[in-house]
């Protein structure tokens, strides 16, 4: 009858009394093999079974043997498996044990066993010791390539943080932004970002927020502008990563190759900004504070809704002069137009004056044939400034028209709309010095 060997079993079956040496589990371990390979009277079985129940168990070495050569063939599964009772097709693979080869274990010495692969290339061929584990590849996990990778990955983990530590204080630490140095626009989309990807111990931001967070954002535009945004600042080093990161990765052992990975790490980041108060609290604490309490002069205000007026009347006097002047309307005349429209009306209003403004020249163009620019454009700024005129003498009374679908309004827009006006879609109908 031959022997089968049962993983752990083989080797612990012979048992022993006394410890061999007072030293780790490891050496003891290596010692017991090295003993047994030396053992002339130590049997090693031919096949190794990893499956306790395998069918194969009941059939002679010949037959096993004769099962595997058929099983690496080209020969079908189907064609072979029915002349042997109790296998089962889907399940062959997995029945099948090692088998002893010449190959001797790089850790312990013993001779390995060998298990062909898979069918079709899907599952490669397998190596293993029956004493130590020891698979001769390099996920291999036996207790002692374990230690090894253990040992590898903290000494390149040194060496990383070493350098990291100098490299950090070479490029992170020669300048500090003030608050003052951010102008307007920074700063807002900076109190955007620490709303948003603020760590939930609020001392950093977690750029793991910045990469897959997307479930706390509000669409997918909020999502590509805050995260361009989020990476600008990290470029321009008004967010710069924490000085103690827990790389928790094996890490190669020159930081070199590493750094260009930097960004796309899960690793937290502060802001490279000086704390606006002396207190204990971090600076993004004191920085959430400071936004929360600032107040936003009339010059800062004027000019924020004043650009929003402008992208908004752009792109409605852009759509319609499309549709019914083939775009012969020039941004020219429309900066010059902005001005009286932002001081006088409101948007509402000012989407009024426009419609009834392209209408007017597209009449005027069928119904005397011209088509010199200049001209058209020229009677397009007349309309406009008539008409509010005509308002401010209450000569006329405007409609409020509402903004078009076409017609979209950025997230940073939003915000400031909500945030600094205080106010929602009642904006549209203000004036400016309601608004303000």
């Amino acid at each position: 009858m031959p022997l089968y060997g049962h993983g752990r079993k083989s080797f612990w079956l012979l048992g022993r009394r006394k410890p061999l040496l007072k030293t780790d589990r490891s050496s003891c371990l290596l010692f017991y093999m090295k003993w047994l390979n030396s053992n002339s009277l130590f049997m090693i079985p031919k096949f190794y079974f990893t499956k306790e129940k395998s069918p194969l168990k009941n059939f002679s070495d010949d037959i096993i043997d004769e099962i595997i050569e058929k099983y690496s063939s080209k020969v079908t599964i189907s064609s072979f498996i029915k002349n042997y009772e109790g296998l089962n097709r889907s399940n062959l693979y997995n029945d099948l044990p090692y088998k002893i080869s010449d190959t001797k274990c790089e850790i312990c010495n013993n001779l390995m066993y060998h298990k062909v692969g898979g069918k079709g290339g899907a599952t490669p061929e397998k190596w293993l010791c029956s004493l130590c584990n020891h698979t001769n590849s390099y996920r291999c996990n036996c207790s002692i390539c374990v230690k090894k990778k253990q040992q590898l990955i903290k000494e390149s983990k040194e060496i990383c943080y070493n350098d990291w530590n100098k490299l950090y204080e070479n490029k992170y630490t020669a300048f500090q932004y003030k608050i003052d140095d951010l102008n307007i626009y920074d700063q807002i989309y900076l109190k955007m970002i620490l709303e948003k990807f603020i760590s939930t111990d609020r001392k950093s931001l977690n750029y793991n927020n910045f990469e897959y967070g997307y479930d706390r954002l509000d669409g997918s535009e909020t999502k590509g502008v805050l995260y361009s945004k989020a990476i600008e600042f990290i470029e321009r080093k008004i967010l710069i990563p924490t000085k103690n990161q827990n790389f928790d990765i094996f890490l190669p052992n020159k930081l070199s190759s590493f750094l260009p990975l930097l960004d796309f790490l899960n690793i937290n980041w502060e802001v490279n900004i000086e704390n606006p108060y002396e207190n204990e609290k971090k600076i993004i604490e004191n920085l959430s504070f400071y936004f929360e309490l600032k107040v936003y002069t009339e010059l800062e205000k004027t000019t924020l809704l004043k650009e929003i007026y402008e992208k908004l009347i752009k792109s409605y006097i852009l759509r319609l002069s499309a549709i019914n002047l083939d775009s012969i309307i020039r941004e020219y005349s429309i900066d010059l137009l902005v001005d009286e429209l932002f001081k006088n009306v409101s948007l509402s209003k000012a989407f009024y004056i426009i419609y009834k403004s392209i209408f007017k020249v597209k009449s005027t163009v069928s119904r005397f044939n011209y088509s010199d620019e200049i001209k058209i454009n020229n009677e397009f700024t007349n309309c406009i400034i008539d008409l509010i005129k005509q308002f401010n003498k209450n000569q006329i009374i405007l409609k409020d028209y509402n903004k078009p679908r076409e017609i979209s309004i950025s997230i940073f827009d939003e915000y400031v709309i909500e945030n600094i006006f205080k106010q929602r879609d009642s904006y549209f109908y203000l004036s400016k010095n309601q608004i303000l």
